[in-house]
């Protein structure tokens, strides 16, 4: 049988991952250049853009064995601040093991398919691995490694709020790419004065995730929400 050290999803090389990370970010120099950005993101509806995959679909993801059999379902997703998955947090349900798990996912041995992501393992190996996997739960869901993460669940909903404390309305929805290895950008819903639930896509670098009570709220620096909050009134 085949040592497997954690289980994550090699989808993309970190080479290219870290180049399409570096083209989505390029654009952050300017307004100018976030305006172009923006007016890119939503000339289709963000929604029905091929480009993007929303979490709740990431979220209902399949997790297979290597004969393609269902496992496991995603329960949530942890991403790093700069929109890379760093785990799955994964139920095994089909298995019937007693947790649900999170699964390293740069390390595993699998393949991003149209129903899911299909492990490198079958349903044997999947349960020997099991009890290491549930023993380092707080390490593989980024417990003291020093980088900032957060949970895709948790980050629903979180409020929007400017550099200079203006609440300007909500995280709707977090944008993947099609194989549900990073972020591609950010669905705000933005209620503020005039503007009356207006949701429109812009990319993840334009944020920061800032800790409040217990809660995560989305903040943007007060030349970027400006410029969001007047995108949404004229669109």
């Amino acid at each position: 049988m085949k040592t497997y050290i954690a289980l994550g999803v090699a989808i993309l090389s970190g080479i290219s991952i870290a180049y399409a990370i570096a083209q989505e970010q390029k654009y952050l120099a300017s307004p100018a250049q976030l305006q172009k950005e923006i007016n890119d993101r939503n000339r289709i509806d963000p929604m029905q853009n091929p480009r993007y995959v929303s979490s709740d679909k990431v979220m209902k993801r399949h997790i297979l064995d290597n004969a393609s059999g269902v496992v496991g379902e995603v329960k949530d997703i942890i991403i790093d601040e700069n929109g890379l998955v760093i785990s799955l947090y994964v139920d095994f349900d089909r298995l019937r093991l007693a947790e649900p798990i999170y699964m390293n996912y740069k390390d595993l041995d699998a393949e991003s398919v149209t129903s899911g992501y299909r492990l490198g393992m079958n349903k044997k190996e999947i349960e020997e691995l099991y009890p290491s996997l549930l023993s380092s739960i707080e390490t593989a869901a980024g417990e003291g490694e020093g980088v900032k993460k957060y949970s895709v669940r948790e980050l629903i909903g979180s409020s929007v709020v400017t550099s200079d404390g203006d609440n300007i309305g909500n995280l709707e929805d977090i944008l993947f790419d099609q194989e549900g290895s990073y972020v591609r950008g950010i669905y705000l819903n933005i209620n503020y004065k005039t503007v009356r639930n207006k949701a429109i896509a812009v990319p993840l670098s334009v944020i920061n995730f800032e800790p409040d009570n217990g809660r995560i709220h989305v903040m943007i620096k007060k030349k970027f929400a400006d410029l969001i909050v007047k995108y949404a009134k004229d669109s």
